[in-house]
């Protein structure tokens, strides 16, 4: 069962593991910063945080400082999930001391985090956001409204830095106008009523850092000094904004300013290392100044068998994405030996593998024509026995279900979950026997209309352990072998992979749908929709490009596909509950028919390995997109238990 992700709106300095004030008026620090501060490094605590810290309630007790945090990774994308932190948060909302949350579909709200709060205009075509008074970047230095004028003015609205401005802030085809109202108040101005504004400055703020250290960066760029060319030679990059999106690498350079719990002090190919932030914003509910752990050293290596051997041997504190699933049993297995827990957490997924069946494949016209036969993709899907696929890909730990909504939502109908998802290779035979599919004289391969053998390609990148894909491709293929599809495996090199996507060019590949959380839905679009932030680009590529370029380019969509994007453009705009509940019902009902995508089971679950010692970890959490994956946890209220 999924987990539900339900938090309150959250003013002041309440923070989003609890309700706590910030009533402390003594502050406490580590033992390595209060050195510094006694022999002048750095000024007390008091004058290190701002106005109105954010207060952490921890998930099991207040922490003690110190210890060094050694993680395993294939990347350093594995940092970017420890280190995130957004303006807002979508976050999940603990019940009062017990941090266990409630069993369901992942709900998620926005909730004030770094920033202190935000509120709309009546007509919803200005908000006004409201940072922290007293927040410092790393370095010291006040971070104020001036930095997010930066990231606007400088780096946005630069044509070398931004060449295509992202339509998010151009909501209705018109740029956003930013107005700062004093050094911590700033609006922001839209030509229609922009509700979903707020969401964007979890995710898409996350991801773009709507707050830069001006005070830093402004050296590298060209308006402010006009020898930047001549520096970013000097450096080894052709042009100054090379230079620019160099420096502003947090994970890389260790001289830029953060307002994150650790900061980069090193970073080789092979390891990251990170150490506190003694200017952090957020405290427990004793005046604990975060994090409590002073250093991070996070090994990376692309050999999962190294590191699955690094974990069992109990030589890292945490890991969690260079996890494959498919070594669940192994971790677990292993958990006395290592000195460690392995906790599952949920990964809400609208389908876990989707089925991705090109429906603009060029290459070949009559296979093309047979994929956007909807008995196609019905007789499929009714071909794979998911039982035996959750039990032998997924240990039993998923539900069998069609690709639509997460359980419980509030789009959600019984038939979605269960259309044509029934193992009947009787009833695939008949649907394929409709479309006129003949068997071939020894009734092994079904015959396309040109009368060459029915054979398609499902082509994906290995990411099978960590999905368990490894095990559901050989199983795909055996099931629909069975009613005379013949099916070719192929993996291929993750670069050629989004190349060949792009370009129009594969037949069937595999992927998760996620970012399924009915608020998501409204926002981004449930991944059906063409030209939506995630939608069509995968399932029909020609579909998403004609949307995208307003018919410029790309190939014109059905009718059905139109009618489900203005269905979709009326529930996102829409203040009617009821509406928005009845629009959203009548687009998954047409996925349920034509299966646009087709899944095998639901949400999996995610090995998080953490050590004995390692508290304040959650036993039990989800590892989403929607709630930034690690930071569910929140880090910066691990410790490690002397």
């Amino acid at each position: 069962m999924l987990h539900k992700s339900i938090a309150v709106l959250l003013t002041g300095a309440m923070c989003l593991l609890g309700t706590t004030l910030a009533w402390a008026v003594k502050y406490n620090e580590a033992p390595m910063l209060r050195v510094k501060v006694a022999a002048g490094e750095l000024p007390p605590v008091e004058k290190r945080l701002p106005e109105e810290p954010l207060v952490v309630k921890p998930v099991e007790k207040i922490g003690q400082y110190g210890g060094t945090l050694r993680v395993v990774a294939v990347n350093d994308y594995e940092v970017e999930t420890l280190l995130n932190l957004g303006l807002y948060a979508l976050a999940q909302d603990f019940q009062a001391g017990t941090h266990e949350y409630y069993k369901g579909v992942a709900e998620s709200k926005i909730v004030p985090h770094f920033a202190k709060g935000g509120e709309f205009s009546k007509d919803k075509k200005t908000f006004t956001l409201y940072l922290r008074k007293g927040v410092k970047w790393s370095d010291g230095v006040p971070l104020t409204a001036d930095d997010l004028l930066f990231w606007w003015e400088d780096i946005i609205n630069n044509k070398e830095l931004t060449p295509v401005i992202d339509p998010v802030l151009k909501p209705g085809g018109k740029l956003m106008e930013v107005e700062k109202v004093n050094d911590y108040t700033i609006r922001f101005h839209f030509g229609v009523p922009y509700k979903f504004f707020t969401y964007y400055l979890c995710d898409w703020a996350l991801r773009n850092r709507l707050i830069r250290p001006r005070h830093y960066l402004k050296q590298f760029h060209i308006k402010y000094n006009p020898k930047a060319d001549e520096l970013a030679k000097k450096e080894g990059f052709d042009h100054w904004w090379n230079l620019f999106a160099d420096k502003c690498d947090y994970r890389h350079n260790p001289d830029l300013p953060t307002y994150f719990p650790w900061k980069t002090v090193e970073y080789k190919p092979e390891r990251w290392v990170g150490e506190r932030n003694p200017y952090f914003w957020k405290v427990d509910t004793a005046g604990n100044q975060l994090p409590y752990i002073d250093k991070i050293i996070c090994e990376f290596s692309t050999n999962r068998e190294v590191l699955n051997m690094k974990v069992i041997a109990g030589q890292a504190d945490y890991a969690d994405i260079a996890l494959p699933f498919t070594d669940i049993p192994l971790f677990k297995a292993n958990e006395k030996k290592g000195g460690y827990r392995c906790l599952l957490w949920d990964t809400p997924m609208g389908a876990m593998p989707d089925i991705i069946i090109n429906q603009t494949y060029k290459k070949d016209p009559v296979l093309g024509k047979i994929f956007r036969d909807k008995r196609f993709r019905q007789a499929l899907s009714l071909a794979i026995n998911r039982k035996e696929a959750n039990k032998v890909a997924y240990f039993g730990l998923s539900q069998p279900k069609q690709a639509t909504v997460l359980p419980g939502s509030k789009f959600g109908e019984p038939e979605f979950y269960t259309a044509y998802a029934e193992y009947s290779p009787e009833k695939a035979n008949r649907l394929l026997d409709e479309m006129g599919l003949k068997w071939d004289k020894d009734h092994k391969w079904r015959l396309r209309p040109d009368g060459k053998t029915l054979t398609v390609v499902i082509e994906d990148i290995d990411v099978g352990a960590v999905r368990g894909y490894s095990k559901i491709r050989p199983l795909l293929k055996e099931y629909w072998e069975k009613v005379g599809v013949k099916t070719v495996l192929k993996t291929i090199d993750p670069g050629l992979f989004g190349t060949r996507r792009e370009a129009n060019q594969l037949q069937i590949t595999l992927w998760g749908l996620d970012n399924f959380s009915d608020l998501a839905i409204q926002i981004m679009g449930p991944w059906l929709i063409p030209g939506t932030s995630y939608g069509g680009n995968w399932y029909a590529p020609l579909w998403d490009q004609w949307v995208k370029s307003g018919g410029k380019s790309g190939e014109e969509p059905p009718e059905e596909l139109k009618r489900m994007r203005q269905l979709w453009l009326k529930m996102r705009n829409s203040e009617n509950e009821q509406e928005i509940v009845r629009l959203g019902k009548e687009i998954f009902r047409m996925q349920a028919e034509n299966l646009y995508y087709i899944g095998v089971v639901g949400s999996v679950k995610q090995a998080i390995v953490a050590k004995n010692n390692l508290r304040n970890v959650p036993e039990e959490a989800v590892w989403a997109n929607d709630v930034s994956l690690t930071q569910y946890g929140w880090p910066s209220q691990w410790f490690f238990e002397k």
